[in-house]
């Protein structure tokens, strides 16, 4: 199928049609996907520097490609590294749409996407807000904030710190030093895994989970809801088995302090991000969203000229997200016993 695509090279607003997918490829920067109530799609780039942005309609999938060179070149440039090239670019999308998102040092927001979402960073940070399916997340230096997400998430960072919250049916997590905080705000997920060398695991369960433990530590201590067990020495702890719909809650690390809780819904504790829900809403209001009253300005995408940019005003606000409650672990007098397990 014939590909339509714009050269930008300044602030733009082009409108398309039927886009089930979109695909960006930054260096530097921030990018945002922000689902809406209508069929069509429409791209804000409202900061650009280096180089041109390349954006494209290949069938029903958006590419959006910054710089104009293969990740080979843009390794190797001396003059990319130094002199990154940047872009500002706000996406609002049909909520059904798949996002992939691999970026430099871009920073990444998408919100209220059910769609399958794959971002993939080096130094930028990922936001994630009230969204559903499934979620693969990598990054090596960069935070991690997901919030209300529903349904499974697989999250890998080497010193980046990740929170997660919401309705998760699943979280498998990995971490070098980063600190991992996993809140299930209602629902039996079916499981909860994190991996560390030296990061910390915080999980949150709802009070009528019942867990099914898989525990391995070196160094550090664990504790399990009531439950408080010593550093294990490279040993295992397994919880007895259980009737019924289960957890399984399988947790592995070096040096790393492990804390599982179940709890009802009380204001979130000191450990937790203190400007967690802040980070995210401060995305959402100043993220470039271009003003609906714009669209008669912009030019028609229903049939773009090839190669031709289509040009508009832009700028309006997007809803903050609705807050949500985090409480991490707190350091819990309790049994030092192992009642029910076997190490």
């Amino acid at each position: 199928m014939a590909i339509e695509q714009w050269i930008v090279d300044g602030p733009r607003v082009i409108d398309v049609q039927t886009v089930r997918s979109v695909r960006a490829r930054l260096a530097g920067g921030a990018i945002s996907v922000l689902a809406h109530n209508e069929p069509s799609t429409r791209i804000e780039v409202s900061g650009l520097t280096g180089r041109d942005l390349k954006i494209a309609i290949d069938g029903d999938q958006l590419l959006i490609d910054h710089p104009q060179l293969s990740w080979t070149d843009v390794q190797t440039s001396a003059k990319t590294i130094w002199n990154q090239p940047t872009a500002v670019i706000s996406v609002l999308v049909p909520a059904g749409v798949n996002v992939d998102v691999l970026g430099v040092s871009s920073e990444v927001l998408v919100a209220g996407i059910n769609g399958r979402i794959d971002i993939n960073t080096v130094g930028g940070e990922q936001f994630l807000d009230a969204t559903s399916g499934e979620l693969h997340l990598n990054s090596i230096g960069g935070e991690i904030s997901v919030r209300g997400h529903a349904g499974k998430a697989v999250v890998k960072t080497a010193s980046g710190d990740v929170t997660a919250t919401g309705p998760l049916v699943s979280f498998d997590g990995s971490t070098v030093s980063g600190a991992t905080i996993v809140d299930v705000t209602s629902g039996s997920p079916s499981l909860i895994a994190n991996k560390s060398v030296s990061g910390a695991t915080t999980v949150r369960l709802p009070g009528d989970t019942k867990p099914s433990y898989q525990v391995s530590t070196v160094g550090s201590s664990v504790q399990l809801d009531g439950l408080h067990l010593e550093p294990l020495r490279g040993t295992t702890y397994r919880s007895e088995p259980r009737e019924g719909e289960v957890t399984d809650v399988r947790i592995s690390t070096v040096t790393g302090r492990v804390s599982v809780m179940l709890s009802a819904r009380i204001p979130r504790a000191g450990e937790a991000p203190a400007d967690f829900d802040d980070r995210i809403d401060a995305r959402l209001v100043t993220c470039p969203v271009p003003d609906a009253d714009s669209a008669a300005d912009a030019a028609p995408a229903a049939a773009p000229d090839e190669g031709g940019p289509h040009q508009s005003t832009s700028g309006a606000d997007a809803e903050p997200g609705a807050s949500i409650e985090i409480d991490a672990c707190s350091d819990i007098e309790s049994d030092t016993t192992k009642p029910g397990g076997t190490e």
